[in-house]
């Protein structure tokens, strides 16, 4: 399975500057999303930012496509095509921030729970303190958690901004059965290191379907009771979903 972690190690390491801006591969960037974040870590150099993630709720179409190639697909339509998701901590829920104001809008969080690195930046002196990501985690699942909480643990602040990525629609799985077992692993790696659980609302999902013997006050580890069947894989498939 793809080691998200590890990877982001491999790209932080062939980085040639000291401003590591990091996206998923399934990203589209607005056409002032790497100016203003920089702009922004430049302005607080010490600190972790990221940025404020979109979802298209179909695929492009090729005339689409095509005309993101030539730059001509606006924010404005891309926002149009886009939500965000209601399960994430978002910049702004109400969508009131004008392309204006996005180069100027960041706001502090102690929340290191919201990070995620679905598009982040920070200074390569910061990533190296943090010491990367911790490749003990494996596949799917909690390695973004885990390095906010060496950020925290740290004192390297964390920064929400309101600038814009559009992640491309693709199937997913509600829960993420096609995870279920890394999800386990890396789960168990974390409480051991952080003593609480990450992943709680797919934990308990996974937990209803017996599929493990999970509850959020246990400290031993979690067991996978049983592999998900055919019938259940395919109800949990969503081929239209914008996010998981």
């Amino acid at each position: 399975e793809f080691d998200i972690g590890h990877n982001r190690n491999i790209g932080a390491a062939r980085a040639r500057h000291d401003t590591l801006i990091f996206l998923d591969v399934d990203c589209i960037i607005a056409p002032s999303f790497i100016e203003q974040l920089s702009t922004k870590l430049n302005q607080y150099p010490n600190a972790l930012l990221m940025g404020q993630p979109r979802y298209l709720t179909r695929p492009l179409s090729n005339e689409e496509s095509l005309a993101l190639q030539k730059g001509a697909l606006t924010n404005d339509y891309l926002n149009h095509l886009s939500v965000y998701n209601p399960y994430r901590d978002n910049f702004d829920a109400k969508q009131s921030i004008s392309t204006e104001a996005a180069p100027t809008a960041i706001k502090k969080t102690n929340d290191y729970g919201a990070f995620w690195s679905l598009c982040f930046a920070i200074k390569r002196q910061q990533f190296e303190q943090i010491g990367g990501f911790d490749t003990q985690y494996t596949g799917y699942g909690a390695e973004d958690t885990d390095f906010a909480f060496t950020a925290f643990q740290l004192d390297i602040d964390f920064y929400l901004t309101a600038d814009l990525i559009y992640h491309q629609q693709h199937a997913v799985y509600r829960p993420p059965l096609n995870h279920l077992e890394s999800i386990i692993v890396n789960a168990n790696r974390f409480y051991q290191k952080w003593q609480c659980w990450p992943m709680g609302g797919w934990l308990e999902q996974f937990c209803k379907m017996g599929l493990t013997d999970w509850t959020n006050e246990q400290s031993n580890s979690i067991t996978l009771l049983r592999q998900p069947s055919s019938k259940e894989i395919e109800l949990a498939y969503c081929p239209d979903a914008a996010y998981v």
